[in-house]
């Protein structure tokens, strides 16, 4: 039995990485058959090949690869994710995952929709009334800063959010998601971007929020209101020191 089971592992080790062997990501351009996230993103087919882009693509006009895409393959997409070429299966299989997620995030709709079509989340910025925060508002060289924004994100439509910060909507299991800082405050749209994943959304936001706070605004965003996380940073320090 244990001589069965290192013959089975030496077995997949080969499959896994063989130097003879190189795995490319193939990306082609679906016909208009399939839907679109964006009118000008055509929807994605990716996978991973040992044939070159070029020979995978004749292959799949022949009807190889997945069912779903047979006879939809119109070209090879001119603008692909820059990648390795990998002898290893499984950072082969990494690769893969790493650019699907980059074209869906440049608002392509990849594979079949049901397992890659997220919703569309939104990063947005609020002008909010700064009356009470006067003493955050002042530098520590005595000038005042900008003005007051709120940077939050959202999987809901920008219109519900606005309603729910304007309402002071509570989930069903009675948590306030309208946030505190647009509590009894008035606020304004300043701006906002769409994203089409969460992860994206969400890198975004802290970055939109730092770059306020860089351009001497009072910022609140959350758990990434930057004075926030310097405050954590500095204790943080203070802890390792002690």
């Amino acid at each position: 039995m244990v001589e069965k089971n290192r013959k089975a592992n030496r077995k997949r080790e080969r499959a896994t990485s063989n130097p003879r062997i190189r795995y490319h990501v193939v990306v082609t351009e679906l016909d208009e058959t399939f839907p679109r996230r964006l009118n000008d993103k055509p929807h994605l087919y990716v996978e991973i090949s040992v044939s070159s882009p070029e020979v995978r693509f004749r292959q799949l006009q022949r009807g190889k690869g997945s069912k779903f895409a047979a006879g939809h393959h119109v070209r090879l997409h001119p603008n692909p994710p820059r990648h390795s070429v990998h002898t290893d299966q499984a950072k082969a299989k990494a690769e893969l995952k790493r650019c699907k997620e980059l074209l869906v995030r440049r608002g392509h709709a990849v594979n079949s929709v049901e397992s890659t079509w997220a919703d569309e989340f939104v990063v947005y910025v609020f002008d909010l009334d700064p009356t009470g925060k006067e003493k955050l508002m002042m530098n520590k060289d005595g000038s005042r800063k900008k003005g007051y924004v709120y940077v939050g994100q959202s999987a809901n439509p920008l219109d519900v959010r606005i309603d729910q910060h304007r309402r002071q909507a509570t989930s069903k299991s009675g948590r306030d998601i309208g946030a505190k800082p647009t509590k009894n405050r008035a606020f304004t749209l300043r701006e906002h971007r769409t994203f089409y994943t969460q992860e994206h959304s969400e890198e975004l936001e802290r970055e939109i929020a730092a770059e306020y706070d860089r351009r001497n605004f009072l910022v609140d965003a959350g758990h990434v209101t930057p004075r926030k996380l310097r405050n954590r940073a500095a204790k943080a320090r203070v802890t390792i020191k002690s």
